[in-house]
C-alpha cells in the first residue's frame, strides 16, 4: 500500500523524499498501483551529477525501480546516457535503449514528485530534465497492460491504460 493511502499528509511524503535524497542522492519514486500501466523515474540526479533525470514507462513498478538503480549506479561510476544510447546489460539480461521525453509531459503532471520537491527547495536543479528507459523485453511480462509508451511523442501518455483495439485488429481475434 502506498504511503498517501496509510494516511501520510503530502509535506509528510515529501520530507519522507527530501530524507532519502540527503541520504542517497536520488530518489526513484514509482506511481501506480494494481495492473500497469505505471512509470518510475529518479529525483535528484540532476543535482546529484548533473544527468538528466531517468524514467521509465509500462513495466510493474518493481522491475522498473530496479532497472533504474542499476542504471543510477552506472551514472554513479561516471557513466551518462542520453537519447539513442543503448546499454547492453551483463548475465545476458538484454539491452536498455535511451530516449528523448516530449515536453508535454512536464505539463502532464508525469513528474509531480521532481516539481513538489524542487518549489519546497529540495532539489536545486531550475529546469527539469529527463531521458526514457526502454527496459528489455525480457525484463518485463509480456501482457498488453505492460507496453512501454514512447514518451517522445505527444500523444503518449502514462497512467492510462491502453486502448482495446479497433476495427480489423479487433476482429481478428
Amino acid at each position: 500500500m502506498c504511503r498517501s493511502c496509510e494516511g501520510s499528509s503530502q509535506e509528510e511524503l515529501l520530507a519522507e523524499n527530501a530524507e532519502i535524497i540527503a541520504e542517497h542522492g536520488y530518489l526513484v519514486t514509482g506511481v501506480g498501483d494494481g495492473d500497469p500501466p505505471h512509470w518510475t523515474y529518479t529525483v535528484g540526479l540532476l543535482d546529484l551529477v548533473g544527468h538528466p533525470e531517468l524514467v521509465v514507462a509500462g513495466p510493474h513498478l518493481e522491475v522498473a525501480g530496479a532497472l533504474i538503480n542499476r542504471i543510477g549506479r552506472e551514472i554513479l561510476e561516471g557513466r551518462s546516457f542520453a537519447p539513442g544510447d543503448v546499454l547492453a546489460l551483463p548475465d545476458d539480461g538484454g539491452t536498455v535503449r535511451f530516449g528523448r521525453v516530449h515536453s508535454i509531459q512536464h505539463r502532464l503532471g508525469t513528474f509531480n514528485m521532481w516539481h513538489a520537491l524542487a518549489d519546497r527547495g529540495d532539489v536545486r536543479a531550475t529546469k527539469l530534465e529527463v531521458v526514457q528507459v526502454f527496459a528489455p523485453r525480457t525484463a518485463i511480462c509480456r501482457c498488453e497492460l505492460c507496453r512501454q509508451p514512447d514518451l517522445s511523442r505527444p500523444e503518449s501518455r502514462v497512467g492510462v491504460a491502453p486502448l482495446p483495439p479497433r476495427g480489423r485488429a479487433r476482429r481478428g481475434r
